[in-house]
């Protein structure tokens, strides 16, 4: 019975990892150079009420929400109006069936004629949640539409979508591959089994945190879109499970020496690039730190991130250098103005970029 079963799923596996190396080469956008590079000069706006730590910010429709990372005795979600007024907040952390243990969102909103809902993955209570942001902010009080049930045998990541009322798609944490597709008909899972390669045997436990990235989709262009951390690639994936392409760079950049060696596993020259994207559209843009974690661990005053922008089709459009640091971005739906979250002195309020003017 386990054979059959072990047959099963390398059959399944097979089928779903379909492409070739020669499939795959054919699918990589090499880019040599961005046909446009710009200094961006942002500016600040304080905003009222802001999250004791804000980890996240996304914009849809007119809101704006702003997730905050330490929910203690505090609110996980506050939101604004795209004229930066405070509108209010919800979302509070427990065990209760209205609470968040580990509540992550990946910026997936769903629009009705009278509301906008969020979909927001709890971990550790392995629920998808699809919250009504218009009315929980009406009855002070969090609102929730529809609740999926998460299969623990997924091995999820942080970030979980639903692509429709069938389908789930994500990171996995698991070994059997870095992105999962999961049918809630048919409960049978599929896996997209794309790492980048390294010279070295990786420790199989220590997967997950060496292909970390995030995780993003547009459903208008039915596309899931994963920038890594430790590897400057940002991976495009249809919502069937196969790979679109892939975007690499021509020059080379260092290999992540991620746990290679025992004595000393995180080097303080493992390098940090892809920490957040967002996505309209038309356009990809992925907030590159670009530094090792040495750089990191001195903290991010001397940091000045890049915000690299892709069309649909993997072509490099522009490379935008910020003015500061900013951990997060959002982008405006009309490709107008990105807001980045920044740290120290200014992180009560956000930084607004102007992209109106630029050719790109």
């Amino acid at each position: 019975m386990h054979m059959i079963k072990k047959i099963f799923l390398v059959l399944l596996t097979t089928w779903f990892t379909s492409c070739t190396n020669t499939d795959i080469s054919k699918k990589r956008k090499l880019i040599e150079v961005f046909p446009h590079t710009a200094q961006l000069e942002g500016d600040f706006i304080p905003l009222d009420n802001m999250p004791i730590a804000p980890s996240a910010i996304f914009i849809y429709d007119t809101a704006i929400i702003i997730t905050n990372s330490r929910p203690q005795n505090d609110y996980i979600f506050y939101t604004y109006n795209t004229e930066f007024k405070f509108i209010g907040r919800f979302g509070k952390s427990g065990r209760g069936p209205d609470e968040f243990v580990t509540p992550i969102t990946c910026g997936q909103f769903e629009k009705t004629d009278s509301s906008i809902m969020l979909w927001v993955h709890d971990i550790n209570k392995y629920k998808i949640r699809l919250v009504n942001v218009t009315q929980s902010l009406i009855q002070k009080k969090t609102i929730t539409d529809q609740i999926i049930i998460e299969p623990r045998s997924i091995e999820t990541g942080r970030n979980v979508f639903v692509l429709n009322e069938n389908m789930l798609a994500g990171s996995s944490m698991g070994q059997t591959g870095r992105i999962f597709w999961h049918s809630l008909e048919s409960k049978q899972t599929q896996w997209q089994d794309f790492f980048p390669e390294v010279s070295y045997d990786p420790i199989q436990d220590q997967l997950y945190n060496l292909y970390v990235g995030t995780e993003r989709i547009n459903t208008k262009n039915s596309k899931l879109v994963s920038a890594l951390l430790h590897f400057k690639e940002i991976d495009v994936f249809n919502f069937d499970g196969s790979l679109a392409y892939s975007i690499v760079f021509s020059k080379k950049v260092i290999e992540p020496d991620f746990f290679r060696s025992p004595e000393n596993p995180l080097p303080n020259s493992l390098k940090h690039y892809y920490c957040d994207l967002t996505l309209s559209n038309d356009f990809i843009y992925c907030l590159n730190l670009g530094i090792s974690l040495s750089q990191r661990r001195s903290g991010f005053s001397n940091v000045i991130p890049n915000i690299e922008v892709f069309s649909w089709d993997g072509d490099a459009q522009s490379n935008f250098i910020a003015d500061r640091f900013i951990s997060d971005i959002a982008v405006s739906p009309c490709d107008d103005y990105i807001l980045g979250l920044p740290a120290g002195i200014d992180s009560a309020g956000v930084i607004k970029y102007r992209l109106k003017g630029f050719e790109y």
